[in-house]
Parts: C-alpha cells; sequence; structure tokens
C-alpha cells in the first residue's frame, strides 16, 4: 500500500468537519469581529486622513508666498526680528508642520494596523493552530503540524546547495512525524541575500529573494556514508573541498542537472537508475529542485511561488474548500515519499 492510500482513510472531510464543529464556531465569530475591526478602522482612517493633512494647507501660494512664510514675516514684525532671523523662523515653522504631518501620517499607519489588519493576522494564526493543526491530526495521525515553527536557517545555507548564504530568512508552517518507514520534516521558507547596485550614482545595499518555497527533509532508504548535491545545470555550482563531479547514465538527468560528490562509487550506489528516473520525474513537476544527500537523509529544495496553508479572512471558517486546500496541499507534498519510493527499505535499513 502507497503511503498515500494509507492516509485516505484516516480521516474524511465530512468527520473531521464534524468533530471540528466547536471550533468553527469560535472561528467564525473571531473571522467576522476581524472583518469588521478592518472596515471600522478603514473607515476611521480615511475620516483622519484630510485632518493629518490639514496643516500643508499653510503651504499654499499667499500674497507671492506661502502661508507658513506669511506667518512667520508677520510674527517677525510684531517681534521686531532682524530679516535673517524672521527666514529662519520661515524654516523652522515650516520644518515643523512638515514634520507634524509625516508623524500624524505614520500614527494613522500604525492606528490602521493594529487595529485593521492585525486581527485578521490573529483569526489567521488561530485558524492555523485550531484548524488546521487538528485536521493534520486527524487525517495524518502520524504528522503534527506546527505553523509557528520553521526549519533552521542553518539546515539551508550549510547544503550548500545555493552559491550564496541568506542574509535574511524566514521559515514556517514546520511539518515533523513518520509516513510509513519514512521520518519527514517540511516547512515553508524564503530567504534573501544582500546584493550591491548603482542608482543614480550612487552604490545601494538591497535584498534580493533567491529562493522561496518548500524545504522537505527525509529519513534515505539506503545505507551511505558520502555527501552528495544535485543542482540545476543551468546555475552556478558550489565548488566544495573533497567533491567532484559525477556522470550518470541517464542523459535527461544529465541534462537537468549538475551532480557532486565526496565518492563516485557510493553516489552511483545512492543514486541507482530507478532513483534518478524517478528524480527527473519529480523534477516535471517541480522545476528548480535541488537535492543533499548526507547522513544518510535525504534534502528537498522545492521553489515555489504560492503561499500554502494560509486560511483567507473573507471564506466562512468552516469552509469545506479550504479544508479540502489544506489537505491536498499536504497530500502533494507526502506524495513525495512515494515519488522517490522511500519506504522501499534496503536490507536492514528501518
Amino acid at each position: 500500500m502507497s503511503a498515500t492510500g494509507g492516509r485516505s482513510g484516516a480521516g474524511s472531510l465530512a468527520q473531521m468537519e464534524q468533530a471540528l464543529a466547536p471550533v468553527f464556531e469560535r472561528m467564525e465569530g473571531q473571522r467576522r469581529q476581524a472583518i469588521w475591526a478592518f472596515w471600522r478602522s478603514l473607515f476611521i482612517a480615511l475620516l483622519c486622513l484630510p485632518l493629518c493633512l490639514l496643516p500643508l494647507l499653510l503651504f499654499r501660494p499667499h500674497d507671492e508666498g506661502v502661508v507658513a512664510l506669511t506667518l512667520a514675516h508677520s510674527l517677525g514684525q510684531s517681534l521686531a526680528l532682524s530679516p535673517q532671523a524672521v527666514s529662519n523662523l520661515g524654516m523652522v515653522l515650516c520644518l515643523v508642520i512638515g514634520l507634524c504631518v509625516v508623524v500624524a501620517l505614520v500614527l494613522l499607519a500604525r492606528y490602521f494596523v493594529r487595529h485593521g489588519r492585525q486581527p485578521g493576522w490573529d483569526y489567521a494564526d488561530s485558524y492555523k493552530a485550531q484548524v488546521f493543526a487538528q485536521v493534520c491530526e486527524l487525517r495524518y495521525p502520524s504528522l503534527r503540524f506546527h505553523p509557528h515553527k520553521g526549519i533552521p536557517w542553518k539546515v539551508l545555507d550549510e547544503s550548500q546547495l545555493f552559491a550564496w548564504v541568506s542574509d535574511e530568512y524566514r521559515s514556517n508552517d514546520y511539518f515533523e512525524g513518520r509516513i510509513g518507514q519514512t521520518d519527514v520534516r517540511f516547512a515553508e521558507a524564503t530567504a534573501k541575500r544582500e546584493r550591491k547596485r548603482l542608482h543614480k550614482g550612487r552604490l545601494q545595499t538591497y535584498l534580493q529573494t533567491y529562493f522561496t518555497g518548500l524545504i522537505f527533509e527525509a529519513d534515505f532508504h539506503k545505507h551511505f556514508h558520502s555527501t552528495t548535491r544535485i543542482v540545476p545545470a543551468d546555475e552556478k555550482v558550489v565548488k566544495v573541498r573533497g567533491q567532484s563531479r559525477v556522470t550518470l547514465e541517464d542523459p535527461n538527468f544529465e541534462r537537468l542537472f549538475v551532480t557532486t560528490s565526496t565518492d563516485q562509487v557510493d553516489a552511483r550506489y545512492v543514486l541507482s537508475t530507478s532513483m534518478v528516473a524517478r528524480i527527473v520525474d519529480l523534477h516535471a513537476r517541480c522545476p528548480g529542485l535541488r537535492i543533499l544527500l548526507k547522513h544518510e537523509r535525504m534534502l528537498l529544495v522545492l521553489p515555489s511561488v504560492r503561499d500554502r496553508f494560509e486560511p483567507r479572512l473573507y471564506r466562512k471558517a468552516r469552509c469545506s474548500q479550504q479544508i479540502a486546500e489544506f489537505v491536498a496541499d499536504v497530500d502533494a507534498i507526502l506524495a513525495i515519499v512515494d515519488a522517490l519510493n522511500l519506504n522501499t527499505r534496503i536490507w536492514s535499513k528501518h
């Protein structure tokens, strides 16, 4: 029986929805409050926006100048200030007015984020922790979902599957457990690196996203001692001391990937003809796939532009489609175990 097939009876959608009925009721109340908070805060922010911008009227033209400078000139005359002092007073007044506008806009934006957006984010966090986590437990008894955990940044950086390391890294929606005979863990992740560019004659530093997608790690089904890396053939290959290029017999695989390893013989043992064919098939579904085989484990880095496992505020809490999409996403990821035949154990490998 396949890993996917063995999980299908763990809980139907109807049964899960029935078991989660009290949770859905609480979530629906929180969802409606979040929607109300958003529109109420947006309405208040739009009402307050003209008040925040009102001081800008002091910059409108008046008597061949602007109102602010005219006020400064009048005040200077009443205080018998020198022309230079009047000029300085006008400059200070303009700066104060501009600063007041900026501070008012910042405070208004913070108000909207805190009272308008935050309730929606809190709802999403609660939904994942109370609904998706329980759906995962009911559907996949040996798998656990931790929305606020992630794969550590060292796993990606130390894999050397990219030619650089991350300067900013974020990972969440973490799953861990056992599928069949295979221990797995996976999570979504985004990694960025610092880049420099010349803009209008000045050197600027900015962050470039070089990876966003899924990091999947599993127990491998063979004993091996080598370290083997498989990266796309059209990208820069990291030169690692002690590793050399491995040439395999599959022309499709060689066209798609560059393989390096610390042990040529061991790498060919790990990358059997059937495994190579399975990796080629997986690449067709996940272009840009990268693989590290080390310490008898397999690490897969799968690029994706879609943010999975995120509930939508404008869907009812008890939305069957939303639950079905979560289950479908998890099923698709766990299908990697079957796609690479990881549950087939060799000799005494457990």
